[in-house]
Order: C-alpha cells, then sequence, then structure tokens
C-alpha cells in the first residue's frame, strides 16, 4: 500500500467516523425528547382527564374549560418546538457555504441540549453577540455540539464540589469570528490535549487518550472551515474564585 493509498484509506475512516458522530449525536437527542416529552404529555393527559371528568359531574365551567385548554396548548406547542429544532439539526446537511448568524446558531443549539443544562444545575454564561458569517453551517453546528456536549458530560461526571459553569463567548477581533467556551472543570488532561493535535495518532490512541469527537471537530476547523481552534487548560478567576478549567478558543475568518 503507497503513501496515496493510506491517505486514501485514512480520509475514507475519517468520514465513516464523522457520520457514526452525527448518529451518535441523533441518537441521544432522540432520548432526550422522549425525555422531555413526558412532561408536556403529562399535563395534557391530566388536563383532558379533568375536564372530561368535571363535565361528566356537571362541575365544568367556562374559566376552568379555557384555563385547561390554554394549558393543553401551550404543552402541545412545546412539544412542536423540540421537534422543529430536531428537524433544524437534521436537515441542515447543506455543503455549501451559506451566511448565518452565530447568535441564532448557538440559539438553535441550546434548544436541542435544553433537556441536559438545567436539570443538573449547570449554569450557562453567555455573552454572544450578533455576528454574521459566512460558511458551512452544519459542520461549525456539529462543532459546537460536540464541544458543549463534552463540556456537559464531563462536568456532571466530576465530583469536586466546584461550581458547575460553562462560559460561552463570542466577539469580532480584526476580520474573525472568536468563539470561546470555558469550562469551570478541567475536561481533558494535557497529554489528551496534545493526542488531539497529532493527526498521525493512531485511532486507537485517540480513543484511550482523548475524544475522538473533538480530535474530528478540529479537523472540521481546519479542513473545513479554514479555521483554527486552540484547546488548552488554564486558570480563571469569576466572582473572586479561582477556577481551572479547559478553553476552546475558535477563529473563523469573516
Amino acid at each position: 500500500m503507497n503513501d496515496s493509498d493510506i491517505e486514501k484509506f485514512k480520509e475514507d475512516i475519517e468520514i465513516i467516523l464523522f457520520q457514526k458522530n452525527k448518529i451518535d449525536f441523533i441518537n441521544r437527542i432522540i432520548n432526550d425528547i422522549i425525555y422531555q416529552w413526558k412532561l408536556p404529555l403529562s399535563i395534557i393527559s391530566t388536563a383532558s382527564t379533568g375536564i372530561k371528568l368535571k363535565k361528566e359531574l356537571n362541575l365544568l365551567n367556562d374559566e376552568e374549560l379555557i384555563s385547561s385548554m390554554e394549558l393543553i396548548n401551550n404543552s402541545t406547542q412545546e412539544l412542536s418546538n423540540s421537534i422543529d429544532e430536531f428537524k433544524h439539526f437534521i436537515n441542515n446537511t447543506n455543503n455549501t457555504t451559506q451566511t448565518f448568524s452565530i447568535s441564532e446558531l448557538f440559539e438553535h443549539i441550546f434548544k436541542l441540549l435544553n433537556i441536559e443544562f438545567f436539570p443538573e444545575n449547570i449554569e450557562i454564561k453567555k455573552n454572544i453577540q450578533n455576528i454574521e458569517i459566512c460558511s458551512l453551517k452544519n459542520k461549525l453546528s456539529l462543532v459546537l455540539i460536540n464541544i458543549l456536549n463534552n463540556s456537559i458530560d464531563s462536568i456532571l461526571n466530576q465530583t469536586l464540589s466546584n461550581k458547575k459553569i460553562i462560559f460561552i463567548k463570542t466577539y469580532k477581533k480584526d476580520n474573525f469570528l472568536i468563539i470561546e467556551i470555558k469550562n469551570s472543570i478541567k475536561i481533558l488532561n494535557d497529554e489528551s490535549i496534545l493526542a488531539l493535535y497529532d493527526f498521525n495518532v493512531t485511532y486507537e490512541e485517540l480513543f484511550r487518550k482523548a475524544k475522538i469527537d473533538l480530535y474530528l471537530s478540529i479537523k472540521i476547523i481546519k479542513k473545513f472551515l479554514d479555521g483554527d481552534i486552540l484547546i488548552s487548560n488554564k486558570n480563571f478567576i469569576y466572582n473572586n474564585k479561582n477556577y481551572e478549567g479547559t478553553s476552546f478558543l475558535i477563529k473563523l475568518k469573516l
């Protein structure tokens, strides 16, 4: 097998891993939607059963009927919105560049991941400017989702008493869009970060030392989005308290 055959083989492997990465995320979101739907479905069931029972007992007045119908309508809207966000992600397969707002992209991502953030008391500190960029929207979306999913999973698996915070900041510098995501807890050790940037590392080592989805995210930023991403562990102060966390700094041309 010559060098070109080896390179082609590596590219084929990465295509398979890219698809697996997206399928894994889709499976995760489906499970989240199932969990997310339980409450509104329970509300709809309780409200409709209550209407039926009170009607049979001639205890249903107009005020209670209107209130129950509004509750049912709000719950169905919540179900519909979660499906719309899911469809937006699944259908966003356009591999041509398009102009979009980074703030709107983050809003879609927040809605997709909403069920994971708040029940576990993870605090999200957002400073997201409304900046437009012309890029591959679906590729950037997958990168940001990978980073946030890794941040959430790592923070939830930590037994430390540190406050669970994810900082998200976007701003324009010169002719670049800067996206900065920081965690209040270190989610990668230094060896794992080095492995992510070693494009000669074997996939076996990647699975053992680091996160394969973060490795793919670096490749997407550099290869498809013509940008750069710096992952590092650093100390920072928030509300007079010192944190040692992991920082993701993405730089994209505007």
